[in-house]
């Protein structure tokens, strides 16, 4: 019986006090419907002096390249970017984040669309910086309005998006990142493959050079020696003997260049070219015409043999070369993402509400409390 009068005063009180809430929030309601009201209208206000954001963006699968031979298929982007073995998928994802978000595409964007006057100002260009200062300068800010990441549900995908207040320049910004990240791609993907056809291509042009000079040498040859096998006999160097060991001549005009030394009528066995050359002595004019022409022949053959391994390099190198597809194109936005309005004005409303409720519970319960305190601490101070 006790127990249940002690429960209901208990609510009774509970009861009185929650009157009291309501009552000292119904005393101040002007005071708490003049904060709302100051604080909402001060947010939609600042809202629309807020600038416009706009957001294009672009969706891109990277194609995992076929790694022929154990080849790396990735690797070598401006010795920053780490090689990757084969595969694909995420890791393929993760290593165009990392060609995305470098810094050597956005210098190559800024460069493309001359956006130095855009993304640095007078100001800053005439205080004496150097050029590299102000175009790295350029391409960090362009980093700043450009984002990477991976989708989250389908994680081969990757998301480029551009944010500013000018919906077309982003639009236009974001086409030539994808146009910029194929030629970085190209340019700049050292695959097994490329050295392969870049050292293929240095050996084609050293070939046709000694295949023509060949040619040269052989037509003049009847012009220049009697043609015999007994009478005017030549000196042909052979090699070049170094410290290492004995090394072919590098090309054609230095085999000629040592060629005419050693035709002189008196060869000093002692001179130091001497002592270099590997050479044979008293060739006779026949068997050296029949030496060019087996020279010919093996430049030609050689010939022949670069170019079919240059084609196959090359149709190799489209394999391995890591490459794109735009899943969706950056399209110009019709609409802001930001600044939003209404998220703004509901949370300004609900941050004033708790702050109008806050201080109508202080200055009923806290301030009268703390006066009364005041006053009995006072009081004997007045008595003596």
């Amino acid at each position: 019986m006790g127990g249940s009068l002690s429960s209901t005063g208990q609510k009774r009180m509970n009861e009185i006090r929650l009157m009291d809430y309501i009552r000292a929030v119904w005393k101040r309601r002007w005071h708490c419907f003049y904060i709302v009201l100051s604080v909402t209208t001060i947010a939609v206000i600042y809202s629309y002096f807020m600038p416009n954001v706009y957001q294009s963006s672009a969706v891109i699968l990277p194609i995992s390249p076929s790694s022929g031979g154990g080849a790396s298929s990735v690797g070598g982007f401006l010795a920053q970017l780490p090689m990757v073995s084969g595969g694909g998928g995420i890791g393929v994802a993760n290593d165009f984040v990392l060609f995305l978000n470098s810094q050597a595409l956005r210098l190559r964007v800024v460069a493309a669309l001359n956006l130095i006057p855009v993304l640095v100002s007078n100001a800053e260009i005439q205080n004496g910086l150097s050029p590299e200062h102000i175009i790295n300068m350029a391409a960090t800010r362009l980093g700043g309005m450009v984002s990477v990441k991976i989708d989250m549900l389908h994680k081969q995908k990757i998301i480029v998006s551009a944010n500013g207040g000018d919906p077309v320049f982003i639009t236009k910004v974001l086409r030539q990142y994808l146009v910029e990240l194929q030629n970085f791609i190209s340019t700049n993907a050292l695959t097994q493959a490329k050295r392969h056809r870049l050292f293929l291509e240095k050996q084609l042009a050293r070939n046709k050079r000694e295949l023509l000079e060949m040619g040269k040498a052989l037509a003049s040859f009847y012009q220049d020696n009697p043609v015999s096998t007994e009478k005017s006999k030549l000196n042909v160097p052979v090699a070049m003997n170094t410290q290492t060991g004995v090394r072919n001549f590098g090309d054609y005009e230095e085999f000629k260049q040592h060629f005419n030394v050693l035709q002189k009528k008196e060869v000093d066995q002692q001179s130091a070219d001497a002592k270099n050359l590997d050479y044979v002595r008293d060739v006779p004019q026949q068997v050296y015409l029949t030496y060019l022409q087996v020279q010919q022949q093996i430049l030609e053959q050689n010939y022949i043999m670069l170019s079919s391994s240059h084609q196959s390099a090359m149709i190799e190198e489209t394999k391995q070369e890591p490459s794109f597809q735009i899943l969706e194109d950056p399209m110009v936005p019709l609409f802001r993402i930001a600044p939003k309005r209404r998220v703004i004005a509901m949370t300004a409303f609900g941050i004033s509400s708790f702050l109008a409720l806050f201080y109508s519970l202080f200055m009923e319960f806290y301030v009268p409390k703390k006066r009364e305190r005041i006053f009995q601490e006072a009081e004997p101070i007045g008595i003596r």
